[in-house]
This record gives C-alpha cells, structure tokens and sequence, in this order.
C-alpha cells in the first residue's frame, strides 16, 4: 500500500493555499464579493500550483517529463480565468481553444514522434482538444448558474474520484495531483460559503475555477490513460460524469421541481463514477509488487 503521509501533504497544502485566497478576497472586497469573477480561477490555480509543487517540485522549464506540463497548463488556464470576464466572446474563446489544443500535444509529443500512426495521431488530438475545451465550458456554464454547494460537491466528488482511479492504476503521483486540485475545489468552496453565517450571499467561485478544474483532470487523466494502467473505458467514464450535471440541467423540463433536478444530476455523477471505480478496483494492479 502507498504511504499515506505524500497523499496528505498533496491535500493539506493546496487546501491552505486556496482557503488563504479566497478568505483574501473576503477580506479586500468587503461586501462585494459574490460579483468578484477572478476569486475561484485564483483559489484553483494557487491552490494546485502550490500542491504540485509540494508534490513535484519546481517544474523544469521546459518540462522534461508529461507530468510537469501539467503544471504550466494549469497555471495558463488559471491566468485565463482570472481575465476572462474582461475579455469578449472571441478572445475567450481563442484562449480556452489554445489550451485546450495544448494539452493533448504538450503530453503526447513523445509518443506522436515514437509510435502513434499518422491516421491516429489526426484523430486522436482533435479529439482529446474538443473534450476538453468542451469541458471547461459545461464546467463554467454549470458555475454561472450559481450552482451552490451541492451541485459543486458533484464536480469535487468527480475530481476526487477520478484521483483514486488513477491511484488504483498504478499512478500516485498522479493521484497526487488529481488531489491536489480536489482539495483546492473544496477548500475555495468551503471558505466562499463564509459569509453565508453572516447571512450575506455566497461568493461565486465556480464558474472561473472552471478552467483550472478542466485542464487539470484532463491532464491527470491523460496521463494516466498513456502513462499508467487507466483504461480508456474508465477514463471516458471519468470524464463523462463531469459533464453529468450540465447535461441533466440542459436536459431536465420546468416539470421537474428543484429536488427532482438536483436527484437527476447526481445520479449522472453517481452511476459513471460507480462504474468507473468498480472497474478500477478489479483491474488495479498491487503496490506490493
């Protein structure tokens, strides 16, 4: 079994780092903060940034292995959240397109120049582009909703989970990272809902952190698919139980009340990430060995 003490550092660290930004942003912005638009991209991207490093180190530059692109992509889509609302509809965007066409090239040069066919390599970039530049937008549309706890513990439930797939497939570095960007989720999260003891609205940290959220498990489930032992099943079935609550949103009718709604949109996290861990389990290789 891994040694649990790295797991926790990977927790603890990001989650004071993010809990530190966001209680910032309380603190400056007095009782405007629910309007603050830049607040969760900063407590997301500082929170993983810091848990990387408390992880990993410093990433050389340029990155010499897959794992420290993660840390650059994730700091690229955290500066894009924090300037997105500034920015018009093309701008935005163009941004999110470049990194999300990044990520899959930054993490699979080396095996598009060593193994991959032309034809798959055509194919599979695009592809992995598309879902993630698709996910960092149902993420941010799902924010601007104002989502509020429950429905944000759905997207950190997904990110939790998938970190202990990746775990589960031979990777705790990975799982690590995954961590890392968990705990910065649920600590932003916890530390927004302050003034809601004070009864004053919520600060709205979702929709920014979006991006970071997206790039980051994208990344981590990526590697873990072409680096370690995660199948391609269980990674899709990863990614898809992201997208559960925005797909149960745009589908559900004004018939259904509130309660009903948010059911829906847990079982669409729930059912994936049921299967997903379950397959894991089966097909995880021991750490003794």
């Amino acid at each position: 079994m891994p040694d649990p003490v790295p797991l926790l550092i990977a927790l603890l660290i990001p989650a004071l780092a993010a809990a530190a930004v966001i209680c910032a942003f309380l603190w400056t912005r007095k009782g405007g903060w629910e309007s603050t638009p830049a607040a969760g991209a900063a407590a997301a991207g500082f929170g993983y940034l810091a848990g990387h490093i408390a992880v990993r180190g410093v990433p050389s530059l340029p990155p010499g292995e897959s794992t420290d692109w993660i840390f650059y992509l994730a700091m690229a889509a955290a500066l894009i959240g924090l300037v997105e609302s500034r920015l018009g509809p093309r701008a935005k965007a163009i941004g999110r397109l470049l990194i999300s066409t990044a990520v899959p090239v930054c993490l699979l040069w080396r095996p598009i120049r060593g193994s991959f066919e032309v034809w798959w390599t055509a194919i599979l970039l695009p592809a992995l582009g598309g879902a993630v530049f698709l996910l960092w937008t149902s993420l941010e549309a799902l924010g601007r909703r104002r989502a509020g706890l429950a429905r944000e513990f759905l997207v950190l439930l997904s990110v939790a989970s998938a970190s202990a797939g990746v775990l589960l497939s031979g990777s705790l570095i990975l799982a690590q990272l995954g961590g890392a960007l968990a705990a910065s989720l649920g600590a932003a999260g916890l530390a927004a809902s302050l003034p809601s003891f004070a009864r004053k609205p919520r600060m709205k940290v979702a929709e920014s952190a979006s991006g970071a959220t997206a790039v980051v498990l994208s990344t981590v489930l990526i590697n873990g698919r072409f680096y370690a032992e995660l199948s391609w099943t269980n990674a899709l079935l990863f990614f898809l139980s992201l997208f559960g609550p925005w797909i149960a949103q745009t589908m559900a009718t004004s018939r259904l009340s509130p309660r009903w709604r948010i059911i829906a949109e847990a079982l669409s996290v729930l059912l994936p990430l049921a299967a997903a861990l379950g397959l894991a389990f089966a097909a995880s290789p021991s750490f003794d060995e």
